[in-house]
């Protein structure tokens, strides 16, 4: 393990900073990973890399090239979207793409089911938070603050109905046997993170 063998039990103060920072820094790896698997899985869609190799169809070039499902083909696309949308908001509203990308904690693989086709309120909403962030700080905010107003756009947008509240007032007027629905979570939430981890296993290739 990285020079030292495996210990089980507790160990020294020193010992476990040193496995806490090897840790950090895998995770952080592992994190970059996912957003270039993101840019590669959208430069490759974009392209119609099927064509040229004979397949069908983008989920029928992932399985035979890849081994990975039709779900999983489709789930990546919707990933490299999110991650593509929210990396050119932070671009346009700071200028530089900064390190957003806590990918763990800000994009599981349920808020990506949940966001799909909402991509526009998401990043409009990060946007008006990055100003008023900038605003009150009079700088640019850091990593960590883009991380977080990330994190809890994504949150907000998850937790309000799926039409404009407008639309359902509408939809609902004189009636009290249709309330508006909510997402309900039906998946628990895994990281994105695990999606490198299953690409990983399925084609022998480490992200």
């Amino acid at each position: 393990m990285d020079g030292h063998q495996e210990q089980a039990g507790p160990v020294d103060q020193a010992w476990a900073r040193e496995l806490t920072e090897q840790l950090r820094t895998a995770i952080e790896d592992v994190r970059a990973a996912v957003l270039v698997l993101a840019r590669r899985v959208r430069a490759a869609h974009q392209a119609r890399v099927w064509t040229g190799l004979g397949h069908p169809s983008w989920s029928a070039y992932a399985l035979a090239e890849f081994g990975i499902g039709r779900s999983t083909a489709y789930r990546l696309l919707d990933l490299a979207a999110a991650a593509e949308a929210i990396e050119d908001t932070v671009r346009a509203e700071l200028g530089v793409s900064h390190a957003w990308d806590s990918t763990d904690r800000v994009l599981p693989v349920r808020a990506v089911v949940d966001i799909k086709g909402r991509l526009g309120e998401l990043t409009a909403l990060i946007a008006e938070r990055l100003t008023d962030a900038q605003a009150e700080a009079g700088t640019a905010p850091d990593a960590a603050v883009v991380g977080e107003i990330v994190a809890q756009a994504i949150a907000d947008v998850r937790a309000r109905p799926d039409a404009p509240a407008a639309e359902l007032a509408m939809r609902n007027a004189g009636s009290s046997m249709n309330p508006p629905q909510l997402r309900t979570p039906d998946l628990e939430d895994r990281p994105l993170a695990s999606y490198a981890t299953e690409v990983s296993g399925t084609c022998g290739t480490t992200f």
